[in-house]
């Protein structure tokens, strides 16, 4: 970034020599004429003749959060009261507050060094922020607001900040059989137990302050269960497995639908429209031109019936089985309710297909005999898992013991696993998956992809994934 010029007394030179010898260099830029004047004038003293512009860092995005962050999460913030009880804090917003702003960072300005190599700032990661449902984003693009009365949710993946507001139903005390089933679109915090003998389902998420026994809970979204969990079976995340069936059966409808609607647009030029009501030669005209038409409503129907009765609907599903009525040809009075049948399918598909993604999460302090299946990752904080079978779509971190059932996940973490009784405990994950231990006895069994790995004595930290011959290996931690 500098060069410095000193020219001896005996030297005989002028400008034009220094500035050859300079170029001769390879130095090229922010070169000072005066300054080599005054090396000349000074003799055997150094002198800047040539200095580079310095790039000036870019700087990262930061946030704003208008609530504390805490508040943001699927988390309740508890306080103690003035009489010392400790009581919980419903986090909630009113349509309009503001949720999070994005402070944009700066690119930064490039520089350039004195010979003339242009010196670029390293680019950071953008922050960006989604609005999701009972959000929006405001005109500028960096601040997301509440839509709607509600809980807020964030949830951070890298640099995305995705927020949604869903409304949230609060039960008071124990669920019990006198209370009945719990089912509610949105979330559902339950300030008591969930006992034997009834379910909750909630299209968003559930929070337990109490224990769960005996009972069933399905949550669209991530489930947090206080205390214990004992011979129930509890579920997180993407609502029914034929919500992906039914989204590419609607997608196919759609384009007969669009490919139908061309034809009657041609008839229509003609004048050949009018000669008969719509709502006659509709479907006289479908089901000679479009054959195929009449088989995928068919099998839109079938699935759809098929979840007719069944207690876990979503919304989603709510919607399709309306929209199946309005695929019924002779539904359509005219072009325009048939055109308006179709922009509402697209958005019935759209509403499908997130559905079918949506991710959910199991926090809870200790499982006995108990099912748990979630679409994101389960964690048990506490003591830890007995007797029970774990089943997440990304990772289950067991931060206590895990006692006989079996675990299965994409990775898993646990920080004992078996017994000195050699109860058998099974952990799969698959042949790119790894699993953690920090101590394992005899009998417990290993499962990576199709290779089978059965200890016989006591291990301690410990990564089980596959070898470079195609076996599970054991690989020590320390």
């Amino acid at each position: 970034m500098l060069a410095a010029l000193s020219i001896n007394h005996e030297a005989q030179v002028e400008i034009s020599q220094v500035l050859d010898a300079i170029t001769k260099a390879g130095i090229c830029y922010g070169i000072r004429e005066s300054a080599i004047q005054q090396a000349l004038a000074l003799r055997n003293k150094p002198v800047t003749v040539a200095k580079g512009t310095p790039l000036i860092p870019a700087t990262a995005d930061s946030l704003i959060f208008h609530l504390p962050e805490s508040l943001l999460s699927a988390e309740i913030a508890f306080t103690i009261r003035e009489d010392m009880h400790r009581s919980s804090e419903i986090p909630s917003v009113k349509p309009g507050d503001k949720l999070i702003t994005r402070i944009p960072g700066n690119p930064g300005v490039a520089g350039k060094d004195i010979f003339g190599k242009l010196l670029r700032p390293p680019v950071l990661p953008q922050i960006q922020l989604r609005a999701m449902n009972g959000t929006f984003l405001d005109k500028d693009g960096l601040t997301i607001l509440a839509a709607i009365s509600g809980r807020p949710h964030l949830r951070q993946e890298g640099k995305t900040f995705r927020l949604q507001v869903m409304p949230t139903f609060i039960h008071k005390g124990d669920v019990t059989m006198e209370a009945g089933h719990l089912s509610f679109q949105g979330d559902i915090t339950i300030s008591g137990s969930v006992l034997e003998n009834v379910s909750v389902l909630a299209s968003g998420s559930v929070d337990v302050l109490g224990n769960v026994t005996e009972a069933r809970i399905k949550a669209g979204q991530t489930l947090i269960v206080r205390g214990n969990a004992i011979a129930c079976h509890l579920s997180a995340g993407a609502a029914l497995p034929v919500l992906a069936e039914i989204s590419p059966i609607i997608t196919e409808i759609i384009l007969e639908l669009a490919s139908f609607s061309a034809v009657l647009e041609q008839l229509d030029n003609r004048g050949q429209l009018s000669i008969l009501s719509f709502s006659t030669i509709a479907p006289q005209l479908l089901s000679i031109k479009f054959p195929r038409y009449a088989e995928l409503l068919q099998q839109l129907t079938e699935l759809l019936q098929s979840q007719a009765k069944t207690p876990e609907k979503s919304a989603a599903l709510t919607e399709a089985l309306e929209l199946a009525e309005n695929f019924q040809p002779h539904s359509w009075a005219d072009r325009k309710q048939l055109q308006d049948t179709v922009s509402h399918a697209l958005e019935v598909r759209n509403k499908l297909d997130k559905a079918t993604e949506q991710r959910g999460d199991i926090y809870l302090s200790y499982a006995l005999n108990s099912a748990l299946s979630a679409t994101g990752k389960i964690v048990i904080r506490g003591q830890g898992c007995i007797h029970s079978s774990l089943e997440a779509g990304q990772e289950v971190q067991i931060q206590g013991k895990l006692r006989g059932g079996t675990v299965r996940a994409k990775a898993i973490y646990v920080k004992e696993a078996g017994s000195e009784a050699g109860a058998i405990t099974t952990l799969q994950v698959s042949s790119k998956g790894w699993i953690d231990v920090d101590k394992a006895y005899e009998n417990t069994v290993f499962i990576v992809g199709k290779s089978i790995l059965k200890i016989s004595d006591t291990v301690g930290k410990s990564r089980i994934a596959i070898g470079k011959e195609g076996q599970t290996v054991l690989l020590s931690r320390h």
